[in-house]
């Protein structure tokens, strides 16, 4: 598992931070030894071990210094200014500037322009998409910048529009789980407190539906750590135990959505590569950073001599997907292929979204099941308060 960690350093006469994933079992054996832990970081970034002023570990996805809305406006003018011939990381400092007054981030620009690195490195040490900052890499290597930018520019478009569709859906579906939750852990707590005082002044012992609401409300913390265990349960069977958990009902949708997100990515990665002059070997080479699983069993048919075709249906891309992608790659007309992908997509983001709509109504239901839960509590509280009243 990698390891995110936050450095803060000067350099240049400022100072600013960056976040740095270490992956490899040798980088996270480093993390306990500091000399050479500072060592390491220090030739990422490009300065000397005693400019490191602190490290913290941080936990999650490194967040992109960019916001997603911003990052297309971002690429246009980079790709502009690459039309023009114009320096890269001007136009980047440049336009970042008119977006943000975050000093940090200006101090983190200003270090990477004295640095003279190149645009992707900077993109990519800005935490942008890696599928994107491969794609200008490839751009600069291929002599065809314009063109990569041009593709990565559609691809965040593609996937900004994914996610603000899945958004609504999902941020309702937990609005309607957490309500449910305080409802049926909320409402014998307060239902058991306020019938006990009542029965305790008229001097009369508790029925049924007190005594489930008491039993709730005695071992609700119980009731909660289970619910957490769960959910660590789920999480970890989810991040660890693909392989074993793939073909369950509930956990398939999850490896669905996700297989079908890294295949939208392989779409563009590998068309502008292809477009560019780059052979099938050196492009999955290249996508080893972006999924090496996939991109190992590519690489292991397309070195028994399959095509590249042959080898996505070999892989373990879901027979569907392997279908689709395996149908465009197999066209060799650049313009047919185009337009083969550009379909491929379309039914990529269709199966997306259908399978994101499958997993909001598994969720609406359980938490509908919850509410359901609730109310029928303040049902029963109705008939005993009509009990003790009449």
């Amino acid at each position: 598992m990698s390891t995110v960690l936050r450095v803060k350093y000067r350099a240049f006469g400022v100072i600013t931070s960056e976040v740095l994933t270490l992956g490899s079992k040798a980088n996270n054996a480093n993390t306990t030894n500091h000399a050479n832990l500072n060592h390491q970081l220090a030739s990422q970034l490009n300065i000397k071990p005693a400019q490191i002023i602190k490290i913290n570990k941080e936990y999650g996805k490194p967040r992109c210094d960019i916001k997603p809305q911003d990052l297309s406006s971002v690429l246009m003018s980079l790709y502009a200014a690459a039309l023009n011939g114009e320096n890269l990381i001007n136009t980047l400092q440049d336009t970042l500037k008119d977006f943000y007054s975050n000093s940090e981030l200006n101090n983190k620009l200003f270090v990477l322009k004295k640095q003279s690195i190149s645009i992707s490195q900077a993109l990519q040490r800005l935490q942008v998409d890696p599928i994107v900052v491969a794609l200008v890499e490839s751009g600069i290597s291929t002599g065809k910048l314009p063109l990569a930018l041009d593709k990565a520019e559609g691809y965040l478009a593609l996937i900004e529009d994914i996610k603000e569709k899945s958004k609504a859906g999902v941020a309702g579906s937990v609005f309607k789980l957490v309500f449910g939750g305080l409802l049926t852990f909320g409402a014998p707590i307060f239902l058991a407190t306020f019938f006990n005082d009542i029965l305790k002044q008229i001097n009369k012992e508790p029925g049924f539906v007190i005594h489930l609401f008491n039993v709730i409300k005695d071992n609700n913390p119980y009731f909660l750590i289970m619910a957490l265990m769960m959910a660590a349960l789920v999480f970890y069977l989810i991040k660890f135990k693909q392989q074993q958990t793939s073909n369950w009902p509930l956990f398939s949708i999850f490896f669905e959505i996700k297989g079908l997100k890294k295949s939208l990515a392989f779409i563009p990665f590998y068309s502008t590569l292809n477009e560019s002059g780059v052979n099938d070997k050196d492009i999955i080479l290249k996508y080893q950073q972006i999924d090496p699983i996939v991109a190992s069993q590519l690489l292991a048919s397309i070195n028994k001599g399959v095509s590249i075709v042959e080898a996505i249906k070999a892989s373990s891309i879901d027979t569907k997907t392997a279908k689709y992608l395996a149908s465009a790659l197999g066209i060799d007309h650049v313009k047919a292929r185009e337009k083969a992908f550009l379909g491929t997509v379309k039914r990529l983001t269709a199966r997306l979204a259908r399978q994101s709509k499958k997993l909001n109504v598994i969720f609406t239901s359980i938490a509908t099941l919850m509410i359901l839960t609730g109310i029928s509590m303040l049902i029963g509280a109705y008939f005993v308060m009509s009990t003790i009243a009449f």
